[in-house]
């Protein structure tokens, strides 16, 4: 499972030994909003709008092919609570 937060700026991404040179998320689904996915370099980027669970299935492929599919999942938490400001009453 690769995690990621709502109104946060996402870094994941899917790794593969034996030097891969793509690879590929095909979502069972929709994408989350707000997230992109290189298929050169494996890795989801920008900032998910809404939290929620997609699934998808990853692959890698090298000089030799494509790896079998693994089912994961991209589970995208709220956003983080904002701190309560320090008051004070008189």
């Amino acid at each position: 499972v690769l995690f990621g937060r709502a109104g946060t700026a996402l870094s994941a991404g899917i790794t593969a030994s034996a030097s891969p040179t793509q690879f590929e998320a095909d979502f069972a689904g929709n994408t989350p909003s707000g997230v992109t996915f290189n298929p050169a370099t494996g890795q989801f980027s920008g900032t998910p709008t809404t939290p929620g669970s997609f699934s998808f299935l990853a692959r890698a492929r090298n000089a030799s092919g494509w790896s079998l599919p693994k089912f994961t999942t991209l589970a995208i938490l709220p956003a983080a609570a904002q701190p309560m400001q320090a008051m004070s009453v008189r």
